[in-house]
């Protein structure tokens, strides 16, 4: 399996630094390709954001060169004498989630010896052959574009039925209304957003487009660096090829919907690279004032 990857950060129209961090990894290994890929936010209410999603971006990639092989060499050893791989995810998982946890304990320890409040985000995608592992805290998001399931017959019979009645009774061949061809791939959103409002939304307090404008859309439950404790969120699942995965920041997605990231990313021969940078300049264009940072996996 292989990957083809794209990332573009932009600093934003209103900011002097860029806060967000991107991280990517990828190696060739006894048990076939793995790469990293991480999105962190740092938070830009805190006064160093940026050492924070710095830190994390750092420590995670230390953590692939070098604790990474000799953890798949531990693997490799139970292999050969089990005959058996199974477990590696859960494994991996549990690696990860001690990595970040230590980098939170170091980033809280620094905050407190220097008298500053740091804090960042962190969406970290770990593929493994046909298996991913996302890794998950704050509001940046991680998305998986993948092939669009075709309507069987009797779906759209039924559709018709509703809007044109008679059309149902009609050939398929030769249909009597005309409909927009539906984008190549769909998406799954693959994270939630950590947030208050995203909070309250859950429990039916508020509406989504009442969260879209609360001046609390920024307020994050929790952050690596800020607390004490933590608690990751981790989405495993298996991987279908020609999948995009789709890791940002939220600078990217608050003026963007989800329909329009599946027409992008279902383009005829699809640049990610292209794609990506149009996308983060349309987001520009539209009056974002955030960092906004993007990065795209193709699975091949």
């Amino acid at each position: 399996m292989a990957f083809l990857t794209a990332y573009h950060t932009d600093v934003g129209t209103k900011k002097k630094t860029n806060q967000d961090g991107l991280l990517l990894k990828t190696a060739a290994t006894p048990f076939g390709q793995v790469g990293l890929f991480v999105v962190c936010d740092g938070m830009g209410g805190l006064s160093h954001g940026e050492l924070a999603s710095a830190a994390v971006i750092r420590g995670l990639s230390h953590w692939f060169d070098n604790n990474l092989p000799e953890l798949l060499r531990d693997q490799l050893e139970k292999q050969t004498e089990t005959g058996s791989l199974s477990g590696l995810a859960a494994v991996i998982q549990t690696e990860v989630e001690a990595a970040i946890k230590l980098l939170n304990e170091k980033i809280l320890q620094y905050g407190e010896r220097t008298n500053v409040k740091l804090g960042t985000t962190v969406t970290a995608l770990f593929i493994l052959n046909d298996t991913y592992i996302i890794a998950h805290i704050g509001d940046s998001r991680a998305y998986c574009l993948g092939q669009r399931e075709a309507q069987d017959s009797s779906e759209e019979t039924q559709l018709l039925q509703q809007i044109q009645p008679e059309a149902a009774e009609q050939p398929l061949e030769t249909p009597a209304v005309l409909t927009a061809e539906k984008p190549k791939f769909a998406i799954t959103q693959l994270t939630t957003d950590q947030t208050l409002v995203a909070r309250e939304v859950a429990r039916g307090n508020m509406t989504l487009e009442q969260a879209e404008r609360d001046p609390r859309r920024n307020v994050l439950l929790q952050c690596v660096g800020a607390t004490n404790e933590i608690e990751i969120e981790f989405h495993c699942g298996e991987i279908l090829e020609n999948s995009v995965f789709v890791l940002c920041s939220d600078g990217f997605y608050h003026q963007i919907s989800d329909d329009e990231l599946e027409v992008h990313f279902s383009k005829k021969d699809l640049d990610l690279k292209e794609t990506i940078v149009e996308l983060v300049e349309l987001v520009k264009s539209r009056g974002e004032v955030d960092n906004i940072s993007v990065m795209a996996v193709r699975i091949s």
